[in-house]
């Protein structure tokens, strides 16, 4: 909720294509569980995929690729669906 709100108040403030309400929270949910899954990519293909078990693999597969991923698809996401511009 925190994070929604600074969202629809700071970084995408300006863009008034949805109004704010249930539906507008609804898809900021359904973008951050995608982000979630995401994030879990990096980690299977690192472990499963290219077979590096140390934890030093792990941290970086999950904690930089996939955190880094998981941010670009968060704030595409956020622009074009959930916070669009307004229609003209």
């Amino acid at each position: 909720l925190l994070t929604y709100l600074a969202n629809s108040r700071w970084t995408f403030a300006r863009r008034t294509g949805r109004p704010p309400g249930f539906r507008r929270i609804s898809l900021y949910a359904f973008v951050n569980m995608g982000g979630i899954l995401i994030s879990l990519i990096p980690l299977y293909f690192s472990r499963y995929i290219f077979g590096f078990e140390s934890l030093i693999a792990d941290n970086f597969a999950a904690n930089v690729l996939g955190v880094a991923m998981a941010l670009v698809f968060r704030f595409l996401m956020s622009r074009k669906v959930v916070f669009p511009d307004a229609k003209f």
